[in-house]
């Protein structure tokens, strides 16, 4: 059986549920105290259509101190999950006007 690797990024804006996410889908148990995942991703191995998949999960939440290490994520990825919330027209406003043309520079190359 083939692994395959793959990095993918969850980035977005703050209290939209990206660590949530990130451990159900690892299933990790949840953990009131963790860190951001930003330096540390999650492993996760998964069998996809019968191939192994080895995942590393990043959570990325937008700062403007972070904006170095976040380029340095975005080349890593494989594949990029935008979050906002549906309920904040400032939390879209964020990811459209800053996140999305900010990745779009960082990788150019990726499908967005």
């Amino acid at each position: 059986m083939a692994t395959l690797k793959m990095n993918i990024v969850m980035a977005g804006a703050r209290d939209v549920g990206k660590k949530t996410a990130l451990l159900t889908y690892a299933e990790y148990p949840p953990h009131e105290e963790l860190l951001p995942l930003k330096l540390e991703p999650l492993d996760s191995n998964k069998i996809i259509n019968r191939h192994l998949v080895s995942m590393k999960l990043y959570e990325l939440t937008v700062q403007e101190d972070q904006a170095s290490s976040r380029n340095d994520i975005y080349a890593l990825a494989s594949a990029i999950i935008l979050t906002y919330s549906v309920s904040s027209l400032p939390s879209y406003t964020m990811v459209r006007d800053e996140l999305f043309p900010e990745i779009k520079k960082a990788r150019p190359d990726l499908p967005l």
